[in-house]
């Protein structure tokens, strides 16, 4: 392969970890519950659910993550839709309020990469 095969490949992995990350930090601050165990084990899919206050009404909303081949899909009230390809594993983990998210990527340069993002809900049950 040539060099701006690296380049392109490797440009198309950050922006995939981007688009990831940017959905991910809209979904995991509002959140009121999760589906990771407090100080378990880290889990390959994660759900959220929190609510929304319009008007006078109380509006649940639900996200999960699940890895599907190599896209990481984000399923938000029954929507469903592609936040990263090129994703080859992805982990969830959480640790009282912090949420410690783990994605891997090819690389032609480096054979893989790997990143954790942190973030934190607004509150756990």
């Amino acid at each position: 392969f040539q060099a701006t095969d690296v380049g392109t490949q490797e440009a198309a992995v950050v922006a995939d970890l981007q688009s990831a990350v940017t959905w991910l930090g809209r979904d995991i601050p509002p959140a009121n519950s999760t589906s990771l165990p407090d100080g378990g084990p880290a889990q390959g899919s994660l759900t959220l659910t929190w609510k929304d206050r319009y008007g006078d009404a109380n509006v649940t909303h639900q996200a999960a993550y699940t890895l599907v081949d190599t896209e990481l899909r984000r399923t938000r009230d029954g929507v469903t839709h592609t936040v990263a390809r090129n994703v080859t594993g992805v982990s969830f983990l959480r640790s009282g309020a912090l949420v410690t998210v783990t994605i891997t990527s090819p690389s032609l340069q480096f054979g893989s990469v790997q990143r954790a993002y942190l973030y934190q809900v607004r509150s756990t049950e």
